[in-house]
């Protein structure tokens, strides 16, 4: 359980830097707009998923509590929570990535 809250920690740590550090908007260049954009896009999509981990992890443990044990839970939740979001953002940069620098 505390290896889900560290890793749901560090997502949202690093996706609140991202945001604080553009939130001036001061970013004149297009392409590191564009990165820092892709970048608070995977980090929040992470941060969610950690946020759904402890969930079930929660259910888990409280619901199920008898004759319940996921071998590596851990492992096979952050593979999903770390991986899913590159797959979600590396489809929607492929689609269509001036999505990303658009500032309006």
């Amino acid at each position: 359980p505390g290896a889900i809250l560290i890793n749901l920690c560090v997502s949202m740590l690093i996706s609140l830097l991202i945001f604080v550090v553009n939130a001036d908007n001061k970013l004149k260049n297009g392409k590191l707009c564009s990165a820092s954009a892709v970048l608070m896009h995977y980090f929040w999509l992470t941060t969610a998923l950690w946020m759904a981990v402890e969930a079930v992890n929660m259910y888990i443990s409280l619901v199920k509590v008898f004759h319940v044990h996921i071998r590596r839970f851990v492992f096979k939740a952050g593979a999903v929570a770390w991986g899913v979001p590159i797959i979600l953002v590396g489809i929607a940069g492929a689609t269509d990535f001036e999505v990303y620098g658009k500032t309006e």
